[in-house]
């Protein structure tokens, strides 16, 4: 994110979401943080509505920037949450993630290596929204082996994200915001 503030030629302000995102009670503190994303993100385009949304998330934090776009929740996660509002969420210009949990494998937007499901893989219904309505707009980093998002047995490929990522990933944002 620093990157983008630097390089962007913009006005940028950036925020992050208050929530536990911790593993202990994992699906309680992801519902958590798609709550606190869904307000957070509704008060700022109601208060500044000619504003671009970027969002950004690592390891849990992809899971609820895309869980609050496409849906979220459901199977071991417990009840099933809806997608944000179109109204809100046609403000988000561009999304970048790593790591994420829910990762399914032959989507539009991955990047990486990863050919295997993360742990808590999306349903069909989540991936049909993310995928027509939000695709162009999302860069979603997985590797092969990564702990969580690939369902190997690495945690240092699920910590190195921004070694391998960070320049293509300010990249995509910056293009997509205009610079």
């Amino acid at each position: 994110m620093t990157q983008v503030v630097n390089a962007s030629a913009q006005t940028v302000s950036r925020a992050s979401v208050s929530y536990p995102a911790t593993l202990n009670n994992y699906a309680n503190s992801s519902l958590q943080g798609i709550n606190a994303l869904k307000t957070q993100l509704t008060n700022l385009v109601n208060s500044c509505p000619n504003t671009k949304v970027v969002l950004m998330g690592y390891s849990q934090g992809a899971h609820v920037v895309l869980d609050v776009l496409g849906g979220g929740q459901g199977g071991s996660l417990g009840t099933a949450t809806a997608p944000i509002s179109t109204s809100i969420g046609s403000h988000v210009v561009a999304v970048a993630t790593f790591g994420d949990p829910r990762h399914v494998p032959n989507q539009p937007f991955n990047l990486g290596t990863s050919t295997r499901n993360g742990r808590f893989p999306r349903s069909s219904t989540q991936l049909n929204v993310l995928n027509s309505t939000y695709s162009g707009k999302i860069a979603a980093w997985c590797d092969r082996n990564d702990t969580f998002c690939d369902s190997g047995f690495s945690t240092n490929v699920h910590l190195t994200y921004l070694d391998r990522y960070q320049n293509a990933a300010a990249n995509f944002v910056l293009g997509k915001v205009g610079g």
